[in-house]
């Protein structure tokens, strides 16, 4: 039998074809395989990387959850509120901790499979850790405390949970945004992933498509219907990976919403901190500014009674009858104003609210004139009140009150004998101007610059040596802008000043 080379190359050529078809088409299969998930299935890897991406998210929350609880129970008004509070916490931090030990150690119920944490995973929760741990030791804290203190002594569980709290809210700040940062990494390198996988399958078919085409062109042309069937499923396949593909970019998008929302309530828990930082400093000036607003008042009461008690021999009948009307006077408007005094404690501590109403201007100031008379006697000073007409106003009386009080009585500290103090008010677009007037020593530039800032320290003595906390301005400030006006001071050394505040004659204004 002739030797026929060109049969012998076509056999050659179709057993490499044919061996070269069969190993495409295995990769096929193989890495269609590693594309497609089995969210059923716990020993499905690509299922676990979603399943820890899910997890990482709700860690973040659960420790978000945690801070916003301590800071409910820092401002919680009762101790059984406090407890609630952080009793919830400790329920989240339950869930939190065994979340995250899931995704360190696995966790069959929650479909975590530990086997698939990669070495570069594993580093990743080592370098979570330095985050968590400062997180845990402040919760632990701060249940030691609800344990151990709060049954006792309330006032020092809410002392030591203040100081927690901050660190508290740091380290889950940074625990929450290490966790976020993980889960985008995982959805990123699964993204990857399935990009690289697909690009293989892609070019695989590709391979597989020329391979076949060249036997089909040899070899194996009766099987067209075959590819085409062939074709037909590489087009399924590459519509499941389009839908897989999309799935996953949901998945980021829903990501980056829950991050928005996250950095959202962090950016509320620092105002509130803020607030609360602020609101504890205005509670701890309380009792200081009782002794700074009473001392007037009962130097008044104690220009009577020494007046009495030396001068009864030398007095008449009609004198100490007198002087015993402006006594009972003053004890009156004393009581009153501690009544005020009680009232803004109450404002403070959001017992009752700011109740502004229409009230008459005159009345409420010659009732606090009438509170300083026997002061500003003993040192000769002329006190009057100025106003074209009745004014009417639409403000917290209480306040009002407490603000005129507050200026009044450092004009007359710091006029000397002989002086004069005068109060006027005006009627001025939409609102009525108030203006405390004295001739007295003025106030230094400097000092005018933070005059109503509650980081002023500066405390100035009176003519007589009276002595205050410096907290009053600060105050009728506070007052004033809560009424919907303003307050401003001119001041000269030597010459005297002019504090000057606003407040509304109608609602709304």
């Amino acid at each position: 039998m002739a030797y026929n080379p060109y049969k012998r190359l076509t056999l050659t050529y179709s057993i490499a074809l044919s061996i070269i078809a069969l190993m495409t088409i295995l990769s096929y299969f193989f890495v269609s395989e590693y594309l497609v998930t089995d969210p059923e299935n716990p020993s499905d890897r690509r299922s676990h990387i979603g399943r820890m991406i899910n997890f990482n998210g709700a860690c973040a929350t659960y420790s978000q959850e945690i801070a916003l609880l301590s800071m409910l129970a820092c401002n919680a008004p009762t101790k059984d509120s406090a407890a609630t509070l952080v009793e919830q916490m400790e329920f989240k931090w339950e869930l939190l901790d065994k979340a995250y030990k899931g995704l360190k150690q696995g966790d069959d119920d929650y479909g975590l499979n530990a086997r698939f944490n990669t070495p570069d995973i594993l580093a990743d929760f080592q370098n979570t850790d330095l985050y968590y741990k400062p997180m845990v030791l402040q919760v632990k804290d701060i249940l030691s405390l609800k344990n151990e203190i709060l049954p006792k002594d309330s006032l020092l569980f809410f002392t030591r949970i203040r100081m927690i709290q901050p660190k508290l809210t740091e380290a889950s700040s940074d625990f929450s945004n290490k966790m976020l940062d993980l889960s985008f990494s995982y959805d990123q390198k699964a993204a990857d992933e399935l990009a690289y996988w697909g690009r293989v399958e892609f070019w695989l078919t590709i391979f597989t498509l020329v391979v076949l085409l060249l036997e089909a062109l040899v070899i194996f042309r009766p099987a067209a219907n075959t590819i085409k069937s062939y074709i037909e499923e590489v087009n399924r396949k590459n519509q499941d990976l389009q839908l897989a593909y999309d799935q996953i970019k949901a998945n980021e998008s829903q990501l980056k919403l829950n991050a928005e929302n996250l950095a959202r309530t962090n950016s509320e828990l620092v105002k509130s901190q803020q607030e609360l930082k602020d609101s504890n400093l205005m509670k701890d000036k309380f009792f200081s500014i009782i002794v700074h607003d009473l001392k007037s008042p009962l130097n008044s009461l104690k220009a009577l009674t020494n007046l009495l008690y030396r001068f009864t021999d030398k007095i008449t009948k009609e004198e100490i009858q007198q002087t015993a009307e402006d006594l009972n006077s003053s004890i009156d408007n004393l009581f009153e104003f501690i009544n005020n005094l009680l009232t803004w404690a109450k404002v403070q501590m959001q017992e009752v609210g700011f109740q502004s109403k229409y009230f008459d201007l005159k009345e409420l100031v010659e009732r606090q004139l009438q509170l300083f008379k026997v002061y500003a006697q003993s040192k000769n000073i002329t006190l009057k009140y100025v106003a074209s007409k009745n004014l009417s106003v639409y403000a917290d009386p209480n306040y009002t009150d407490m603000v005129i009080r507050n200026l009044v009585s450092n004009a007359m500290k710091f006029t000397p004998n002989g002086g004069e103090v005068k109060v006027t008010a005006k009627a001025k677009n939409g609102y009525v101007e108030i203006s405390v007037s004295d001739t007295g020593v003025g106030i230094d530039p400097q000092t005018l610059k933070t005059i109503f800032r509650w980081d002023n320290k500066h405390i100035t003595t009176g003519t007589l040596g009276e002595k205050g906390t410096g907290l009053g301005l600060m105050l009728s400030k506070d007052f004033v802008e809560k009424s919907g006006g303003t307050i401003s001071v001119i001041s000269e050394l030597n010459k005297g000043s002019i504090f000057t505040f606003t407040l509304p004659t109608e609602k709304g204004n």
